[in-house]
C-alpha cells in the first residue's frame, strides 16, 4: 500500500497497533530490498566520505607511506 492510500485509509477508518507495525514492517523490507539492489561491492568508497578503499590502506601499510 502506497503512503498516500495509508494515510487516506487512515482517516476514514483508522489503524490498529498490529496493522501499523506491520506497515512500518513492511516499509523497513521495502527500504531494505532497494538498498540491496544498489549496494556496491565490498572495499569500495564514495568520493568525500572519508574512507579509501581497503587495498590504499594494505599499499600504504606496506609501503610507509
Amino acid at each position: 500500500m502506497s503512503r498516500a492510500a495509508w494515510l487516506i485509509d487512515s482517516e476514514l477508518h483508522g489503524h490498529t497497533t498490529e496493522q501499523v507495525i506491520r506497515y512500518l514492517s513492511d516499509c523497513a523490507d521495502a527500504d531494505d530490498e532497494q538498498a540491496r539492489q544498489y549496494a556496491l561491492p565490498v572495499g569500495v568508497c564514495l568520493a568525500g566520505d572519508g574512507v579509501e578503499p581497503r587495498w590504499l590502506n594494505r599499499v600504504r601499510r606496506l609501503f610507509g607511506r
